[in-house]
């Protein structure tokens, strides 16, 4: 092709203008080759795309195309000039000032944010992104070379080098730059575009310059075409030679890609396919390059069946390669790409109902039949568009921004509508990252583009998954979806319409004249199936609006409930919960106040619980009158107390029991069901050991004290004027265990539990009993209370990891007696686990020998006390000597 377009020929009638083209792409060659160069510099683990890609895209071309294909001489230069311009830009050199000057400033700190991520796996602090380490900023400016060469590659055929006294071009030539200088940089620019963009930007002709024969026209569709099939069917060993491959070093994801192109030979064209065939076979450490040259095979296959239907489309000459050989069966490509000692079988994870997984995992098999979790998952997703508005928009301080929950009754039918005044959608995010189950909008590049700043600001999206939006087909098959970026006009208000749920394709279009959202946002509405219309018909505006304060007790966004036509009520401020009276959040967050008031009388305890500044929990621990201690609410740690952890704002299923209150959370599932604070567990233990104080302040029962302290303790709090165990001699605090011990040559803790089960069979009282204890024993709690509990949909009641998060109360008067003995609590704790091991192992040993639970010759054996009839009281108990805890030896 570029023979026939542009070499020099005897009797060639216009030689002259021939010639001026072909010096001029030659001249450009020159130079483009030079910044070329310094690729491998700033890329030094990528593939080539030096001169060697640029000089190997002609032959490929001529291969794709077919040897009867022709170019204008004028086609030939804009498609050899867009060949040295397309990957120009991945390198600095192309850019005129350094890339940190370069760049937007939010563009370059997203970059950096996101590296940061990667590289160290946290967060980065603001100093932190504005001076961030070396190999951070060095892969930020990789990234960005990498992602957005295209777009600066445009730029370059007209852009100045040098002075402005003395201007140098890449492409020499004023006059022929002046007419296919832009050109050339859109087609440079257009091989990352999809056919669709292709069609719509190049459905042009461009004519001859001034002079030049007429029939030296541009077709500009037929060079973007040609650059696109042939520029990313170049995967042989001519782009990544193994020499350099091995004295670069290259490792990790790059090597996986530079060892399948080097064992690829240059592709041939056989009927109308092209077929690539390897220099040697693929070993079994060499797998995931295999398929990653299959995955690349076939990527090239869709792109030339969809170029070819393009031409066909757009009645221009076809290419003669319209496809891949073997692209889609791995036996026969096996063969042209072999490989040794293992069975290339396609076993890709596949989902062949793709609309019933979203059912089951968007809808009750993740959520449970729970209508409300529907609304929860609404609402949290409009108050992450609100967040981001706050952060991209600079006007979104004279605007009330507020999410807005209404309940429309009409001819029987009730439709629930959530609208947000946030961030909007385009068309392009409605139907596409919307739709797109499994991937959250906030976490693609789209995002990352459309919205610069917003990765960097440490925006943190409660919805991460992309599967909340589809938890509303729970309530009805009939929804809309309304939306309007907030910086785009009224026109650019879309809809999106489901008609029968997921069964049926949803229709987009255009918003009618009521329709159109004012100021950017989203409107959401459902028609409510029986099931959810029967949850949702009881309430009114203000039932609606308490139901969504305990839904939402946390959020740090206005959310409204209401109607148009009614006005609307707000139910949450944002915020508020911070300055909330105390029983202000507790009718809030409990579903029975009047019930919990009865059990409850440490109101006046509610206190922060702080991340630096920032409060991060407002709780209470609960304390009971005295006898309902024993009786009526002997279980109320398993009731709603009015303890939630919250994510995002919402509450989640995660209680806090034996609490009143609520923590800041974060998400353990995608469901957001279970939770886990936010808080540390330092500032946990802080809240703790004061809320002990303040308990010991109402005069609990005995009792009480004694649950009291194996809570605070669990979460690592210093019970303090609490009492933590009982003897003969009554309560104790640790305070005073250790005046007590100092006493002591032989000390016994007995779980209470045993004291009980015992008592109950000698049929006498729990007090009776600890009258009959020896004055050595005591008596301690050797459990810990369960604090962090979910109640998931499906399983019930659910532990939680961060559980345990301390101490138990025996753990406790073990450090006790060794301050008393004034000895290690080291070597304490060191006796307690051994005889804990010799109890554990003697356990194993009886079970496996299937002798009786009451043995008794039990290691741990002790004898307690005396039993009323004169005989001593054996239970098994854990036994501590002075003489041992002061002996430093083993």
């Amino acid at each position: 092709m570029w023979t026939r377009a542009l070499a020099a020929y005897d009797g060639d009638l216009h030689a002259e203008h021939r010639a001026r083209l072909r010096t001029t792409l030659q001249a450009c060659k020159t130079n483009c080759d030079l910044v070329a160069a310094d690729i491998s510099n700033d890329l030094p683990t990528f593939t080539l795309h030096d001169s060697s890609h640029t000089d190997e895209l002609w032959l490929l071309a001529d291969t794709i195309a077919g040897e009867q294909y022709n170019l204008t001489p004028t086609e030939a230069l804009v498609f050899g000039a867009a060949i040295l311009f397309h990957d120009l830009a991945m390198t600095q050199t192309a850019f005129p000032e350094d890339l940190t000057e370069y760049l937007p400033a939010l563009r370059w700190r997203d970059l950096i944010y996101q590296h940061f991520m990667q590289e160290i796996g946290r967060k980065p602090t603001q100093n932190e992104i504005q001076s961030p380490p070396n190999s951070v900023a060095i892969r930020a400016k990789q990234d960005f070379l990498r992602s957005d060469h295209a777009q600066q590659s445009e730029q370059l055929p007209m852009r100045q080098f040098g002075t402005s006294e003395d201007p140098i071009y890449l492409l020499p030539d004023r006059e022929l730059r002046e007419q296919y200088g832009e050109l050339i940089g859109k087609i440079a620019a257009s091989h990352w575009w999809s056919e669709k963009k292709l069609a719509k930007e190049f459905d042009f002709l461009v004519g001859q310059p001034s002079g030049y024969p007429r029939s030296w026209i541009v077709d500009p569709l037929k060079i973007a075409c040609l650059l696109r099939v042939a520029d990313i069917s170049h995967i042989d060993a001519t782009r990544a030679p193994s020499f350099l491959h091995r004295i670069r070093k290259i490792d990790g994801d790059s090597a996986i890609h530079w060892t399948f192109q080097e064992n690829i030979r240059s592709p041939i064209l056989e009927n109308d396919r092209l077929t690539y065939t390897a220099t040697r076979r693929f070993r079994i450490d060499e797998a995931e390059s295999w398929w990653l040259c299959v995955e690349t095979l076939r990527n090239i296959d869709e792109t030339l069946r969809a170029v070819d239907n393009l031409l066909a489309d757009k009645q221009k000459d076809r290419f003669a390669a319209k496809s891949v050989a073997f692209a889609d069966d791995i036996r026969m490509l096996s063969k042209q790409i072999p490989t040794d000692g293992w069975y290339p079988i396609d076993a890709r994870i596949k989902v062949n109902d793709v609309i019933s997984l979203v059912k089951r995992l968007g809808g009750q098999e993740l959520y449970g039949n729970n209508p409300k979790v529907a609304l929860r998952e609404l609402v949290t997703n409009s108050a992450d568009a609100i967040r981001a508005r706050q952060i991209c928009d600079p006007s979104a301080d004279d605007i009330n921004l507020r999410v807005r929950v209404e309940l429309k009754r009409s001819g029987g039918k009730v439709t629930l509508v959530v609208d947000d005044n946030g961030v909007g959608m385009t068309l392009e995010v409605l139907t596409d990252s919307l739709l797109d189950f499994g991937r959250s909008y906030w976490s693609t590049n789209s995002a990352r583009n459309d919205l610069p700043g917003l990765l960097s600001s440490g925006f943190c999206p409660t919805g991460r998954y992309g599967i909340g939006f589809f938890s509303v087909f729970m309530l009805g098959k009939k929804v809309s979806v309304i939306s309007r970026r907030f910086d785009t006009g009224y026109a650019d208000t879309h809809v999106l319409e489901f008609t029968d749920g997921l069964d049926a394709r949803p229709l987009a279009r255009k918003a009618t004249a009521n329709e159109v959202l004012g100021i950017g946002g989203t409107r959401i509405s459902v028609e409510l199936d029986d099931l959810a219309a029967n949850v949702f018909a009881l309430y009114d505006s203000q039932k609606l609006a308490d139901e969504c304060a305990r839904l939402f007790p946390t959020l740090d966004i206005q959310l409204q409930v209401g109607t148009p036509e009614e006005g609307f009520i707000v139910s949450v401020r944002p915020n508020d919960w911070e300055t909330l009276s105390p029983s202000g959040l507790r009718d809030r967050l409990a579903r029975d106040p009047a019930r919990l008031e009865s059990l409850l009388f440490s109101e006046s305890n509610l206190s922060n619980l702080y991340d630096g500044e920032k409060i991060v929990g407002r709780l209470s621990l609960l304390v009971r009158h005295g006898d309902i201690a024993d009786v009526e609410a002997a279980d109320v740690t398993y009731m709603d107390t009015g303890s939630v952890i919250t994510v995002g704002g919402a509450s989640s299923n995660t209680s806090i029991r034996g609490a009143v209150g609520v923590l800041l959370g974060e998400p353990m599932r995608a469901a957001r069901d279970t939770a886990t604070p936010i808080v540390s567990d330092e500032e946990l233990a802080r809240w703790a050991s004061d809320q002990a104080s303040l308990v010991y302040a109402l005069k609990p029962s005995i009792a009480e004290q004694l649950r009291c302290s194996a809570w605070l303790a669990s979460v690592g709090g210093n019970p303090g004027p609490l009492v933590v165990a009982q003897s003969r001699i009554g309560a104790m605090t640790v305070e005073g265990i250790e005046y007590w011990a100092s006493s002591q040559d032989e000390i016994i803790i007995l779980q209470d539990a045993s004291l009980f089960l015992s008592s109950r069979d000698l049929g006498i009282s729990v007090d009776e009993a600890m009258s009959m204890l020896n004055h050595n024993v005591l008596v301690a709690d050797c459990g810990s209370p369960v604090v962090f509990a979910a109640r998931r949909p499906h399983n019930g009641l659910v532990g939680h990891p961060r559980q345990h998060l301390s101490r138990t109360l025996d753990h406790i008067c073990q450090g006790a007696i060794a301050r008393g003995w004034q000895c290690s609590e080291r070597k304490i704790y060191s006796l307690s686990r051994a005889q804990s091991k010799i109890s554990d192992e003697y356990s194993r040993m009886r079970r496996k020998a299937s002798t009786r639970d009451d043995d008794p010759h039990h290691p741990l054996r002790r004898v307690v006390g005396l039993l009323p009839s004169g005989d001593e009281w054996y239970l098994n108990a854990d036994i501590y000597r002075k003489s041992d805890a002061l002996n430093e030896s083993n």
